[in-house]
């Protein structure tokens, strides 16, 4: 549980995040129940899946490392330039981490119809402190084919905990307009993602525990590659749309890169 003054300072916050995490999950056991419909059965992953699925992330890596390249030239020197360098540095062992999912196959669990574009954004919060979930399209740039894809509902998953990340993030750019007060608040900021997140995850796995899409091992795995396939994802759209953005993708993948320094990549738990 949240230390007693991180649940003091997200208040009411804290449950409704708990609601989110339980009604992710029963979304996506009401989608994993159709047994009739072939366009929504669910299936079992194979080897060939997980392998298509390591080359797709991996492209869309290369794309975002190939843009990131070709602008880190011209940034200027600060904590943003270094940024960039160290991934780029990085890149390789990134890329033949994600290669590891080829390896998944059936671990990875069913695949199942879902949101396929999931954040705060599809949620609207209810009087009653509930949640509905909007916009089932898919994301808007992918053509419909790979929107009526089956995969992996971690996909949502992570998709909702890097939405977390940019909430914490440009919340503490609208409040703060000094680079001091940005510093003494970015701990908190921090807290508050990692907790959400945290939070949201736990809902999740005790509802669906047991549930035929959760993966029967490397579930901490998965999920990671999933989380960068989505970062790298941001990291692309900010880099061509919206540059003032670009440090929360950063910072996300720069997290993820200091947590397998740690050495995590070798403890991947293998349940919820």
């Amino acid at each position: 549980a949240p230390p007693d003054a991180f649940a003091a300072m997200a208040g009411p916050a804290l449950q409704a995040i708990v609601t989110l995490g339980r009604r992710t999950a029963e979304f996506h056991l009401a989608l994993a129940e159709e047994k009739k419909n072939p366009a929504f059965k669910p299936e079992k992953a194979t080897a060939t899946y997980t392998q298509q699925l390591a080359e797709a992330v991996t492209r869309q890596i290369q794309e975002a490392l190939a843009i990131l390249t070709a602008k880190s030239a011209n940034l200027p020197p600060g904590p943003g330039a270094d940024a960039c360098r160290r991934i780029l540095f990085e890149a390789p062992s990134l890329l033949e981490r994600v290669g590891g999912i080829a390896l998944i196959g059936e671990k990875l669990g069913h695949r199942i119809r879902h949101h396929g574009d999931y954040h705060l954004g599809q949620v609207l919060l209810t009087e009653a402190n509930d949640f509905i979930i909007l916009d089932f399209e898919g994301e808007p740039l992918r053509p419909l084919s790979q929107r009526r894809s089956k995969g992996s509902p971690l996909k949502d998953v992570a998709g909702m905990i890097r939405s977390f990340h940019y909430a914490a993030l440009t919340g503490l750019s609208m409040k703060a307009g000094e680079n001091e007060k940005k510093n003494k608040l970015l701990p908190w900021a921090r807290a508050w993602y990692e907790w959400m997140s945290s939070v949201f995850m736990g809902a999740y796995f005790a509802t669906a525990a047991g549930a035929p899409f959760l993966p029967a091992a490397e579930t901490d795995f998965i999920l990671e590659i999933f989380l960068l396939e989505k970062i790298f994802y941001e990291l692309n759209y900010e880099l061509n749309n919206r540059p003032d953005w670009v440090h929360i993708p950063l910072a996300g993948i720069i997290d993820i890169i200091g947590n397998n320094k740690t050495g995590k990549e070798g403890q991947h738990e293998t349940n919820h």
